[in-house]
């Protein structure tokens, strides 16, 4: 595979796909001041998104340790802007012009109570039937955790706006020690990294996709999972995807979601049929070869209830015999993530 075709597909795309085409145009860096493309924007056609969407399904059922790595661009669609959406005409949402409006409302949502979006809610879905393993999130939304995504598998690298031990990180602070700790262990095993909605502009941690993209590359041939990127705009890290895709999240996630639901649901006939599970679905002694039942990703009810009390989301994350969490004082808290 050329590089162009590796840039515009990842190593594991077929070449002869079309490449993106660009909707968005801008020559404005998307975050000037760090190793950033532009703000132009790009989209895959539909047949080709359909058949990277199949790849990534297939990606993700092979894999033992997979990562969300989530940026800003995953939350725009909740009516969050991102900084790196620059463009005029722009497809996602820039910060500041948010007018106060989450996607398909009309009324007025303060930012800390917006909705997740489907792709939040894709995400918390692969989680229960086990193909995603931790989520490195670098935003400060609460929106996994509306979505139902289970506190102990998330990592919110560069703080909360609901957790008072673990505040908004400044560009000029410092990671907390634990979870800083959580994310070097991750960057060091994950087999596929899915970085969404993420300019990958080098931030410190950026180190989860560099390092699966380079176990990935190092392995060649081999190696089945890697980095996959799905993004609008281009990223300094395109030509070492193992899967590339542009397009928006909401719509590759919930294209995603189908075609699992599809794949279990064949699969599920297929082993009725061979009789290795019955119309119970009761597993039989092989348990490894039985799908889930089915894909499922919360109902608004469940992101209702989760929503309600975000205290509650850190009820087991500082249990007091649990020595894995940093001790910080509120001073100190404050000074890590906020210094003068």
């Amino acid at each position: 595979m050329t590089q162009q075709s590796n840039a515009a597909h990842g190593s594991l795309g077929d070449p002869t796909w079309p490449v993106a085409r660009c909707v968005v145009q801008s020559k404005e860096l998307a975050r000037p001041g760090y190793k950033s493309e532009t703000a132009a924007e790009y989209l895959d056609s539909p047949e080709v998104i359909d058949a990277k969407v199949a790849v990534l399904a297939h990606m993700l059922r092979k894999s033992p340790a997979t990562v969300a790595y989530t940026g800003a661009g995953l939350s725009t669609a909740a009516g969050i802007g991102d900084y790196a959406s620059r463009a005029s005409g722009t497809l996602a949402l820039r910060w500041g012009d948010e007018k106060g409006k989450q996607a398909g409302t009309k009324a007025k949502v303060s930012m800390r109570a917006r909705q997740p979006t489907q792709a939040h809610r894709v995400l918390a879905g692969l989680e229960r039937v086990g193909l995603l393993h931790q989520w490195i999130n670098q935003n400060h939304d609460g929106l996994a955790q509306k979505a139902t995504f289970p506190q102990e598998r998330l990592v919110e690298i560069h703080g909360s706006w609901f957790d008072a031990r673990n505040p908004v990180v400044k560009m000029n602070g410092s990671l907390r020690s634990d979870l800083y700790a959580r994310m070097c262990h991750w960057a060091s095993t994950a087999h596929v990294v899915l970085a969404l909605g993420t300019s990958l502009s080098g931030l410190a941690a950026d180190m989860v996709p560099e390092e699966c993209a380079r176990r990935a590359s190092a392995a060649g041939s081999r190696h089945d999972g890697g980095l996959v990127i799905v993004a609008l705009q281009r990223t300094r890290l395109d030509g070492s995807a193992s899967l590339r895709i542009f397009a928006k999240l909401d719509d590759i996630m919930e294209r995603l979601a189908r075609r699992l639901e599809r794949d279990y649901a064949e699969e599920r006939q297929a082993l009725m049929r061979t009789g290795a599970v019955d119309r119970n679905q009761r597993q039989q002694p092989k348990e490894e070869t039985v799908p889930p039942v089915s894909f499922s990703w919360p109902t608004d009810a469940e992101v209702a209830a989760a929503s309600r009390h975000p205290e509650q989301w850190y009820a087991n994350a500082y249990r007091a015999d649990d020595k894995s969490w940093t001790r910080e004082t509120r001073a100190q808290c404050l000074a890590r993530s906020n210094p003068s």
